[in-house]
């Protein structure tokens, strides 16, 4: 069983690098579960962070 939590999230440069996009930073945390005589047991762990940029505007569904 794998477990997405997302630690972070945040807008950055709001309104400094072109008009109608977005960047958004997030850090996930993974957790990768095994079941064993109906316990389970944590096998991995590790932190991810990710930059993603979309286009839009407010009144629009964003685009990546």
């Amino acid at each position: 069983m794998k477990v997405y939590e997302v630690i972070e999230t945040q807008e950055m440069f709001r309104g400094e690098i072109i008009e109608d996009y977005y960047i958004i930073y997030e850090q996930t945390e993974n957790k990768i579960f095994e079941n064993r005589n109906n316990h389970l047991f944590q096998q991995e762990r590790f932190l991810e962070e990710t930059v993603n940029v979309f286009k839009g505007n407010p009144h629009s569904t964003l685009k990546k």
